[in-house]
């Protein structure tokens, strides 16, 4: 499976770019604007100045005192209408390929910044995109970032987030496979920076990361995986969100049920004819 299928459009021909974490080894916005939506009051180009090239450059950008959140779900995504904030985080300079989200984009080493420049700026090319992103957009715009953290040799935390990000824009798309793919590389990568990086690790503090852990191994049919690291989240001391700790009350409820409806199948299987 090639995680950066499509990345042609940006001047990235990929060769076996498939395991995202190799270096750890060695050490839907709607695609149609809604009814009676001004976007343009809601979606407006902002001008970014790239820490690479250090020239200017803009991008679309969803302004969040624009939009109304609706819901979060279990595995921490927040839903908002009229557009969703998640399709535009990709932050892309047209100038010389860097690319990250935006809660990262100037949080960058010397040595990543000559790494963009030896690997991406020779090969990208600019490519102009419309003010409302599709899902398909979107998830292109989220592989380049993803291609630029493993050439810099982002932190696994890092990569884990974009990754989990993909997931949610291919559940988005209804593609039952990647959303898969993906949701497993953001577990793999969340578990090792659990235990190798320092909190907080990709924004969340130590109870979050072990309830999304075990969210994501729930998710992936790792019953007993998932129940330990939401036991964890839920044992934290006071002080810990309460929120964090009812969804992991919830989230061990499901795993109890689910385990008792393997064990009944089990056992009407294990019955003689």
């Amino acid at each position: 499976m090639d995680l950066f299928e499509g990345l042609e459009a940006f001047g990235i021909e990929c060769v076996d770019k498939s395991e995202i974490y190799e270096a750890e080894k060695k050490t839907a916005v709607k695609e149609t604007t809604p009814a009676g939506v001004d976007i343009n009051r809601i979606i407006l180009k902002r001008t970014f100045p790239c820490p690479v090239c250090r020239e200017s450059f803009t991008n679309w950008d969803v302004f969040l005192h624009k939009v109304r959140l609706d819901k979060t779900d279990q595995e921490l995504r927040k839903y908002f209408t009229p557009f969703d904030p998640l399709y535009y985080a990709a932050i892309i300079c047209s100038s010389c390929g860097y690319s990250a989200l935006r809660n990262s984009f100037d949080k960058i080493t010397p040595k990543q910044i000559k790494l963009i420049k030896e690997h991406i700026t020779p090969r990208f090319k600019f490519k102009e995109y419309p003010q409302v992103y599709t899902v398909d957009m979107a998830i292109e715009r989220y592989k380049l970032v993803l291609y630029n953290c493993v050439t810099k040799e982002a932190p696994a935390s890092e990569k884990a987030l974009v990754c989990h990000r993909l997931s949610w824009l291919f559940k988005d798309k209804e593609d039952k496979e990647n959303e898969k793919i993906f949701r497993e590389n953001a577990l793999k990568g969340f578990v090792f920076a659990y235990t190798n990086e320092r909190l907080p690790i990709a924004g969340m503090e130590a109870q979050t990361l072990e309830y999304l852990i075990g969210e994501l191994y729930r998710r992936s049919g790792n019953l007993e995986e998932a129940v330990r690291y939401i036991s964890m989240a839920i044992m934290q001391p006071r002080g810990a969100s309460a929120k964090i700790k009812t969804l992991a009350i919830d989230a061990k409820e499901l795993i109890l049920q689910e385990r008792a409806a393997a064990g009944a199948q089990s056992a009407g299987e294990a019955k003689p004819e």
